[in-house]
């Protein structure tokens, strides 16, 4: 594969992905291939604005939220058995997806040092806080993200309404993925986390006190313009406190734990919401969960790698 290429699936991967694919991929290139794709001005604009100073947070996944609530009322649209073309079709595109990053990660990085492994493990245990709030980010935001759109219809709302809030929560994680940045890069030790979270659970909140359609759609914004900052403000600690050797197996592990959270969340939130309390009773274990993870976060201090 051609330098150009590759810069051009790095450029593609920036927007369309998350800081963590967006790593992964830059570290998986050969060292000839990365120091190409770099000398392309739009790849280093966008490692000096993410890498260096997260000033920009990748925002596809919101765009995915905003293509979901175009594809679903389709897909619905042919009756009972429609939301099954809906699964294949995202399916097909998530399938599609994998297949154009396959040629950027063919290559594995060479093995750090045993001296750049031990730095790596001292720091990962000076993250510990960072961690466990980034677990629980994954258990309280996907359980928002599962039971919203329940909990709107359960509150009587209009099946347009219902989908432009999911259009609307999917435009502001997209709108204000580029302004998140600065707040992140500016504020000390896990604070940019701790106040990413904090939005999350005040948007997460917001139905729950107030049932008319204003209150909601202010929920979309605040939580879905928050979303995509967390992992941004994951990242920018770890490359405060690893040698870019071990960003991507450091991203790697922090990973794993967000998406045990993943598992986690729904299945907690829905147990809750089949008592009699209903989904509203699962909504608030996704704002509690959120502020838990909120106060850890700020326990983390800065942690600078030699």
């Amino acid at each position: 594969m051609t330098s150009g290429a590759e810069a051009s699936i790095v450029r593609v991967s920036y927007v369309l992905g998350t800081p963590e694919t967006y790593l992964v991929l830059l570290q998986r290139m050969p060292d000839g291939h990365l120091r190409d794709a770099l000398e392309d001005p739009g790849v280093a604009r966008a490692v000096l604005g993410f890498a260096r100073d997260a000033r920009q947070v990748p925002v596809g996944a919101g765009a995915g939220v905003v293509l979901s609530s175009v594809i679903v009322p389709l897909a619905l649209m042919d009756g009972a058995s429609g939301w099954r073309w809906g699964w294949l079709g995202f399916g097909a595109v998530s399938l599609l997806a994998g297949l154009v990053s396959l040629p950027a990660v063919r290559h594995r990085p060479p093995r750090a040092t045993v001296r750049v492994a031990s730095r790596a493990a001292t720091a990962r245990g000076s993250l510990v806080a960072a961690a466990i709030a980034y677990a629980l980010f994954g258990a309280g935001y996907i359980a928002y993200m599962t039971f919203v759109i329940a909990f709107l219809r359960a509150e009587h709302f209009a099946p347009l309404t219902v989908s432009t809030f999911w259009t609307v929560l999917g435009l502001a994680s997209v709108a204000t993925g580029f302004g998140w940045g600065y707040v992140l890069a500016r504020l000390p030790g896990g604070w940019p986390l701790a106040v990413v979270l904090a939005m999350l659970g005040i948007g997460a909140l917001m139905p729950l006190m107030n049932e008319g359609g204003a209150i909601a759609f202010l929920s979309a914004v605040l939580f879905g313009g928050s979303q995509m900052a967390a992992p941004a403000a994951v990242t920018v600690l770890v490359r405060k406190a690893h040698p870019p050797a071990t960003w991507t197996r450091e991203i790697g592990w922090l990973t794993v734990l967000f998406g045990i959270g993943q598992c986690i969340g729904p299945l907690l939130a829905g147990a809750l919401s089949d008592t009699p309390s209903g989904v509203r009773l699962g909504l608030l274990v996704s704002v509690a969960i959120l502020a838990l993870a909120a106060v850890i976060a700020a326990l983390q201090r800065d942690e600078e790698h030699a």
